[in-house]
């Protein structure tokens, strides 16, 4: 008798999804997220253009085909004199929360893409 087995390797490419949002400083008004930029393996920019401040990050996106290892740096914070901006910022590789800071005025963090 034969007895065949088939291994699967993990796929190495996943989908990455972020979500950004801002409140004021009371804690209960919903702002448009600024000053907030995330980079891919330190070299590729995640934004759009922005009037006011030149770039900032889109709050939302979506990519598809990162690879393991992969790095998503990410950057946020408030200039003096500005409103008071606290953000919520998750990342999810393949459907799964990777990442997930609440209601903090500065990030700098970086997130390394692999299987959930």
């Amino acid at each position: 008798m034969l007895a065949l087995v088939s291994c699967t390797k993990a796929s190495s490419l996943h989908s990455v999804r972020v979500i950004t949002f801002a409140v004021d400083s009371t804690g209960v008004n919903y702002v448009q997220p600024s000053n907030t930029v995330m980079y891919l393996n330190e070299t590729k920019v995640l934004c759009f253009p922005d009037s006011i401040y030149g770039y900032n990050t889109n709050p939302t996106f979506a990519m598809d085909g990162l690879n393991d290892g992969d790095e998503i740096r990410i950057v946020s914070f408030v200039n003096e004199g500005e409103p008071l901006q606290l953000k919520t910022i998750r990342v999810y590789v393949d459907n799964k929360v990777v990442y997930n800071v609440s209601n903090v005025k500065n990030i700098n963090d970086v997130v390394k893409i692999k299987a959930p």
